[in-house]
């Protein structure tokens, strides 16, 4: 979701400048640092930066500080509802899988008026946290998505791992730098929401004619 579906990045790193400003204010920060919190699972940041403090704490701590600045800060992707309205009307079914918490997916989900696009929301707390595959093989499942037209688009290493786990094609979503493992091997680059459906087309032939049942992508 966050640097994939929502362009979030000042938004972390606002948050997490305040975060440290409350919990360690005389520990160095660089833009590299803050941005390298974008991906991993929000309770292992928590850990890794805060080893004496409860990581439960600081998550509450940052879930309280960012919340208020989504409004004002968080954006989607230019084209990106354009988009998926476009898959949508070719077929195709997409679902969300992120390691933010249900609630907060979902409303960051209705804020930008996305909800109604995706046929399935696995979140924080619903299956294992990615790198795991239990998420996308739960989305398989309740879509019926056959494994080997399913795509898997996000910006992370662990997007990347928990695709390589389950088996699927994985869409390097290359808006932000990123760093990513040599396997699985990325098979594409998604630079820009306009080149989406010609990527898709392109690559796996996964635009179906219709949108009748038994042609999932």
């Amino acid at each position: 979701m966050d640097g994939t579906s929502l362009d979030s990045e000042l938004l972390i790193v606002l948050t997490w400048v305040e975060v440290f400003r409350r919990l360690d204010p005389n520990r160095p920060l660089s833009l590299s640092l803050l941005q390298s919190f974008s991906g991993p699972p929000l309770l292992d940041s928590c850990r890794k930066c805060f080893p004496d403090l409860d990581p439960e704490v600081v998550k509450r701590l940052y879930i309280e500080l960012g919340d208020p600045l989504y409004e004002r800060y968080a954006t989607l992707f230019p084209y990106e509802k354009e988009a998926l309205t476009e898959l949508r009307g070719k077929g195709c079914r997409l679902a969300i899988h992120t390691n933010k918490a249900r609630e907060q997916a979902l409303k960051a989900l209705a804020q930008f008026g996305l909800e109604g696009l995706f046929d399935a929301v696995v979140a924080g707390g619903d299956a294992e946290q990615k790198p795991s595959p239990e998420g996308i093989e739960s989305i398989l499942a309740s879509t019926g998505i056959n494994r080997e037209n399913a795509v898997y688009l996000g910006d992370s290493r662990f997007d990347q791992l928990a695709a390589g786990n389950a088996g699927v094609k994985f869409i390097a979503a290359s808006f932000y730098p990123r760093e990513l493992l040599d396997t699985p091997r990325p098979v594409a680059f998604l630079r820009s929401y306009r080149d989406l459906s010609s990527i898709l087309s392109s690559c796996w032939n996964l635009m179906p004619s219709s949108s009748g049942p038994g042609r999932p992508a």
